[in-house]
């Protein structure tokens, strides 16, 4: 098996123990995004907070990396641009979801944009990853 589908195998791995682990309404666990209000509706649950945040510390600063490397990896050139992108959004997405968590306050605007952000780059770096797979017939 190439590394790259090591990779891949790692990453739904990683993926299935967060979402078994993540406190119910974990914000970026939401795959079609969140708004301000489930921000400010999670941030209610004080445990739920407390775990969110020591999930964002840890898992959240693994898993968009290794996402962002298997879905860069078979690719080149701007191809890779989307996969890059995702990486970007995510990782300031953790970074304002893990400040929110540790200081409370009011829910950031920002990070309903980046939540959503990533998930459209996510879309379109599968569709060229299919395009690349279909174009060049065989997987990395």
């Amino acid at each position: 098996m190439t590394p790259w589908r090591w990779l891949v195998l790692v990453c739904l791995a990683l993926l299935g123990v967060m979402n078994l682990v993540a406190p119910a309404g974990l914000p970026d666990t939401l795959v079609l995004g969140y708004d301000t209000a489930h921000l400010d509706e999670f941030a209610k649950d004080s445990k739920a907070v407390a775990r969110a945040a020591g999930l964002s510390f840890w898992l959240d600063m693994v898993f968009p990396g290794l996402l962002t490397l298997a879905l860069v990896w078979p690719l080149r050139g701007l191809w890779r641009g989307p996969a890059l992108a995702y990486g970007a959004f995510d990782y300031i997405e953790n970074l304002v979801l893990h400040r929110f968590y540790l200081t409370g306050g009011a829910a950031p605007d920002l990070a309903p944009m980046l939540s959503r952000g990533k998930w459209v780059c996510v879309a379109l770096a599968l569709v060229v990853l299919g395009f690349e797979l279909w174009r060049k017939r065989r997987v990395p």
